[in-house]
């Protein structure tokens, strides 16, 4: 139920159009190229 939960917040997220959902993979490429200080959750 946990995995249903998630995609389901996922895909209403992403439908707002005001979030931006990176994979966890390339959420290290991000972190590495913007510093440790980069907000990791929040709108745009």
């Amino acid at each position: 139920m946990r995995k249903q939960a998630l995609d389901i917040l996922s895909s209403k997220l992403a439908a707002s159009e005001k979030f931006i959902l990176p994979e966890r993979d390339d959420l290290d490429v991000l972190v590495a190229e913007a510093g440790e200080g980069m907000n990791k959750i929040g709108a745009r």
